[in-house]
């Protein structure tokens, strides 16, 4: 973000009522959690094929009908 939208967003921001800032700031966040998200479940995609080796195994078969 360059100094000019952080500008407008400060202004922006600086017309809302104290109820309206809380708001935005639980958006803000709940925006980054989805990027968080994204993040965790593409880790475990990608580790699913390399852990599905050690998860599927005939010694733990048995745990399976539990």
């Amino acid at each position: 973000m360059d100094a000019q939208q952080i500008d407008r967003f400060v202004k922006k921001i600086n017309t809302l009522s104290p109820a309206q800032v809380r708001q935005a700031e639980l958006f803000i966040d709940f925006l980054s959690q989805q990027e968080d998200r994204r993040l965790v479940e593409g880790a475990m995609t990608l580790s699913q094929p390399s852990l599905n080796a050690v998860w599927d195994n005939d010694e733990d078969s048995v745990y399976d009908d539990l």
